[in-house]
């Protein structure tokens, strides 16, 4: 599977690996397995590096996994300009902003973690 999630207690977050390419099927999956782990930990933070994604993904489903996620976390991204799913990961953000949900995009893994610790 292309995202792996992990809690990392050390760190009090919950982290996602997502890579490569990721269907639809697959991210709402991995939606439910977040909302899963959150509700058995408390914990909210959660830190995503999409920087190894390979792949343009249909917007409308962007846009639909988006208005999904949960407003009681916060989610720090970790993009590359270079990486193929900039605009899609754009239109994420914004969704989830319109919906009240508290996400950041960042370039480096250093900045979302600083970001998920204030």
């Amino acid at each position: 599977m292309p995202e792996h999630i992990k809690l990392n207690k050390e760190l009090g977050i919950i982290e996602v690996d997502s890579h490569d390419k990721v269907s639809y099927e697959e991210g709402m999956a991995s939606l439910a397995s977040l909302q899963t782990l959150i509700a058995e930990t408390d914990i909210r933070k959660v830190l995503v590096d999409t920087r190894r994604q390979k792949f343009r993904p249909d917007l409308f489903k962007v846009y639909d996994f988006a208005k999904r996620l949960p407003s009681s976390v916060e989610i720090a991204l970790i993009v590359s300009q270079e990486q193929p799913t900039v605009e899609a990961i754009s239109l994420l953000d914004d969704v989830a902003h319109n919906r009240g949900v508290n996400v950041r995009i960042f370039g480096s893994r250093s900045e979302a973690l600083e970001w998920l610790h204030s």
